[in-house]
């Protein structure tokens, strides 16, 4: 098809894991809906997902470890799918009876008598193209992107700099600890040792947390109780981009930033638009 499309149901204004997600973001969830029909059912790498949604990889992969905290992503081999995406939406009926009544047309038509072939199933057009992205889908895609690994390692990467080996980050999220546990504990180990060089220095921290399973101030008041708001606008004037761990960005229901800082930096709290000067 031309303009293909996807289902999707009357109930999503009740469903209260979409209704809970600030706006913008159930706009976005609704775009990667639209990018996941048109690569098989799933999310492509990273760069195509950030190219189709025009922001950043370091912006798509946070989004998606929203969409996925929330309920509404499920980890698939190779990437992530849209949740119950199969189950919803189910492949078009047989186009048999479509066949048949068009062949008795012509026969009618041309007054053909005698044995015809037998009905054939034909598959439509659509449903023989799903299938054939779901079968590109399904094969491994090179320089796929994990994205909750991704999400972790641009958070590490602003906490300890560029310079710091983050291959044991999929180590870590492989023996199940919690991306907010990891980004918590080394940020807090951080500030009692800024000369921290290595991974390996949170090894024990991590894995004695883990095995607490204490809460995180983090996971007790939320991100936005523990951000530096100074910073985080900050980085959002210069990169646009707005930190999951501070909530609601500006110019959105529930955001925590105080306003006298959004104004030092030109930000309109009401809008989040950058405050245009006089004259």
């Amino acid at each position: 098809m031309n303009n293909p499309w996807f289902r999707m149901y009357a109930g999503v204004i009740n469903d209260p894991k979409v209704m809970k997600l600030p706006e913008a973001t159930r706009w976005h969830w609704v775009a990667c809906l639209c990018v996941a029909s048109d690569h098989g059912g799933k999310l492509p790498p990273a760069p195509d997902l950030a190219f189709a949604l025009r922001m950043s990889e370091q912006r798509a992969a946070v989004l998606v470890t929203e969409l996925y905290r929330a309920g509404l992503l499920d980890k698939v081999d190779g990437g992530f799918a849209p949740h119950n995406w199969s189950g919803r939406q189910y492949q078009s009926d047989s186009s048999t009876k479509r066949v048949r009544d068009f062949r008795e047309r012509k026969k009618r038509e041309a007054g053909v008598t005698g044995n015809v072939s037998p009905d054939v199933t034909v598959t439509p057009p659509e449903q023989s193209r799903t299938e054939t992205e779901q079968s590109r889908a399904d094969a491994p895609r090179a320089g796929q992107i994990d994205l909750v690994e991704e999400a972790l390692r641009a958070d590490l990467r602003e906490i300890l700099g560029s310079h710091v080996n983050l291959t044991l980050a999929a180590e870590w999220l492989g023996k199940g600890y919690d991306p907010g546990m990891i980004r918590e504990v080394v940020r807090d180990l951080r500030r009692r040792k800024p000369d921290v060089a290595s991974l390996a220095y949170f090894e024990a921290a991590l894995a004695e947390r883990h095995a607490k399973r204490a809460e995180t101030p983090s996971e007790r008041a939320g991100y936005a109780a523990v951000t530096d708001f100074d910073k985080v606008i900050s980085m959002f004037v210069r990169t646009g981009v707005w930190s999951r761990y501070a909530g609601p960005e500006p110019g959105m229901l529930g955001c925590r930033a105080p306003l006298e800082l959004l104004a030092k930096h030109g930000i309109d709290g009401a809008t989040g638009n950058k405050i245009r000067k006089a004259g």
